[in-house]
């Protein structure tokens, strides 16, 4: 005897050898019936256990006084689907009869009473049997009552009288003869689908269908149906279809019934009552098959790597060592692992997500022999094979922002800026850039793109000078724009910019060059290529011959921020006079007294440079800006003007 269900009786018996012995002896009144739970063990070592019940015969017994016994028998014995109504003249008593009392017999086989109740006031006692009889079922009850008087167990009028044996009681059967049967189970296997009823169904072939009365879909397409025969027991029917069943093939079933009460051609119980339409219903696939379950795809979206197999897989958890993820050759640590055996499907979390741009594989090792945890199987137990390396889609989205990390001038007409991300090879507008050079508008006049290496390089209308302060700014449209922008591979903007400070690397080498010279009584302009450093320069640094004679130079000036020098001269000129100028340049690179640019190169040494006469008057020589440079500068100041500028071709 073992410990299990229904085991409550072990104690009262014991076994010796092969022999079964109850401790005490039974008592019919006291104890109806003992269950005990016994296991055996075969010579392959194999064991099987079942729930025995033992029940006790009512023998004859010796008592000194008899109770007296009602000899009341119901007025009414009927039967109502599985339920047995025996109906009494007289109220009862609230005590329920044990179930064992009662032997019930259908068409003279003994069906079994599950349950017993009763309803004292209206004189009734139910039975409960585990199946519903058949129609035509010839049905029998007995009723044994027990010996003395009890005050349990059994059927008692309300003065506490019990009610006498009932034999042969014929039950009135009322169960409806117009309950259509009921599919209940359709199995597949190859190409013969089994189906199974809940009741007995005509097996006279001549009765049975056309085919054509059967829809049966394999994985949505029509499958062709050749023949219906009788199954192998009066519940089942069998469907021969043309083509066998797959392994992992979805298979539904619908039926139609034809109108009215059909004697054949339809599928009906033994009283002739119809099954009814019923469509689309799910048919158990048994088909096996002995393969290695084998990976399907695999994709990965940040940290969520779903891996997809070729059939449905068990809801074993495999052990996340089993799996190898690398990104760019380099192992990733696994977090957790999940089945999701509806999508046949394994879902690995990583410890950090991937970038949308690493490549990403996945391996997998299958432990030796067949193992039943910590692997991944079908549902049929074959374990999924070893793989190396197989690539993993990445569906993942790049959500990081575009940055423009770094701006410098890398030649005096060129700004190179550098971006936090590889760009699409889209050029962007002109105009969606403003360059300011010392607060002053300078104009990109052309965009060269170094997407792959996240590089946008812009092409200046004017040099910018060693020293000059540059910004710039950038404005992005409204909404996701998909041309004339600035975006990443993932096509997300760059945000607009203001104000970003671009480094200026531009080194002034080149000395200053005089362009023209200007004469007008004692005074001399010299108009130089860029602006010149304030500086006190020493007189001697300049010879000036009027006409073959030395004219010396008494004082030099030089404007803030401006490209002159202007030089007196002790003596006045006459306008028809040639006068050549001559500079001398220092030897060494002085600290002061010379004239240089504003990146400290000298103005270098020069001999007999022509200057022109300009003016007869007396007064002095006035530099005068001229109506196109004025409107240059207003419109560099203002980049309201732009149109304005181009339409007047400056």
């Amino acid at each position: 005897m073992v410990n299990g269900s229904s085991d409550e009786d072990n104690n009262k018996f014991h076994i010796n050898g092969d022999q079964l012995f109850i401790n005490e002896s039974p008592d019919f009144e006291r104890k109806l019936s003992y269950d005990i739970r016994l296991q055996t063990l075969d010579k392959a070592g194999i064991s099987f256990a079942e729930t025995v019940t033992l029940t006790v015969d009512d023998l004859d017994e010796l008592v000194e006084e008899l109770p007296l016994e009602s000899s009341t028998t119901p007025k009414l014995v009927r039967i109502l689907g599985n339920e047995i109504t025996l109906q009494f003249t007289e109220e009862l008593k609230q005590t329920t009869p044990h179930k064992l009392r009662f032997r019930v017999t259908v068409d003279a086989s003994v069906a079994t009473v599950v349950e017993t109740s009763v309803e004292p006031i209206l004189g009734m006692v139910f039975l409960r049997l585990k199946e519903t009889p058949s129609a035509k079922a010839s049905i029998i009850l007995h009723y044994s009552d027990t010996k003395g008087d009890q005050d349990s167990g059994v059927i008692e009028l309300s003065n506490g009288l019990d009610i006498g044996n009932l034999d042969d009681i014929e039950v009135l059967n009322d169960i409806s003869q117009s309950v259509a049967p009921v599919l209940v189970t359709a199995e597949v296997s190859n190409s013969l689908i089994t189906l199974g009823f809940n009741e007995a169904i005509n097996q006279n072939a001549s009765t049975f269908p056309s085919v054509d009365i059967f829809k049966v879909k394999v994985n949505g397409r029509n499958a062709e149906t050749l023949e219906i025969s009788s199954g192998s027991n009066t519940g089942t029917l069998n469907l021969r279809l043309k083509d066998n069943v797959l392994f992992a093939d979805e298979v539904t079933l619908s039926y139609r019934d034809l109108e009215n009460n059909q004697e054949t051609g339809v599928i009906q119980n033994l009283v002739g009552n119809d099954l009814l339409t019923f469509s689309n219903i799910d048919v158990t696939n048994n088909n096996f098959v002995v393969s290695e379950l084998a990976l399907a795809s695999a994709f990965i979206e940040g940290s969520r790597l779903e891996v997809n197999f070729d059939r449905e897989i068990a809801e074993t958890k495999p052990s996340a060592r089993v799996f190898r993820v690398e990104a760019d050759g380099k192992k990733l640590n696994i977090k957790s692992v999940d089945v999701i055996t509806d999508d046949r499907q394994v879902v690995l979390e990583l410890q950090k997500p991937v970038t949308d741009k690493q490549a990403v594989t996945i391996s997998y090792t299958d432990p030796k022999d067949n193992q039943r945890k910590n692997v991944v199987e079908d549902i049929q137990g074959n374990d999924l094979i070893s793989f190396t390396k197989q690539p993993v889609g990445n569906d993942t989205q790049d959500t990081i922002p575009l940055l423009l990390d770094q701006g410098e001038v890398v030649d005096a007409d060129q700004i190179l800026l550098n971006f936090s991300k590889e760009l699409n090879d889209i050029s962007p507008a002109a105009s969606r850039f403003k360059v300011l050079v010392n607060k002053k508008r300078n104009k990109v006049a052309s965009i060269q793109m170094n997407a792959d290496e996240g590089q946008v390089i812009l092409n200046l209308k004017k040099a910018i000078a060693d020293g000059d302060t540059v910004t710039l700014s950038y404005k992005d449209l409204a909404k996701d724009q998909k041309r004339k922008i600035i975006e990443d591979t993932s096509g997300n903007d760059l945000a607009s910019v203001n104000n970003f400070s671009i480094e200026n690397f531009v080194i002034d080498a080149d000395p200053p060059l005089i362009d023209d010279a200007e004469f007008s009584n004692d005074q001399i302009t010299l108009y130089f290529n860029e602006e010149l450093a304030d500086a006190k320069v020493k007189n001697s640094r300049f010879k000036v011959s009027v006409d073959g004679k030395r004219n010396k130079v008494s004082s030099i000036d030089i404007p803030k921020e401006d490209t002159i020098v202007n030089l007196t001269l002790r003596k006045k000129i006459k306008a028809d006079s040639d006068m050549l100028i001559t500079h001398k340049g220092p030897n060494k690179d002085p600290k002061k007294g010379v004239l240089e640019d504003l990146a400290g190169n000298n103005f270098e040494s020069f001999r007999d440079f022509l200057a022109e006469h300009i003016d007869d008057g007396d007064g002095p020589l006035l530099r005068t800006v001229s109506g196109e440079e004025l409107l240059r500068g207003l419109f560099e100041t203002n980049p309201v003007l732009e149109g304005i500028e181009r339409q007047m071709g400056l």
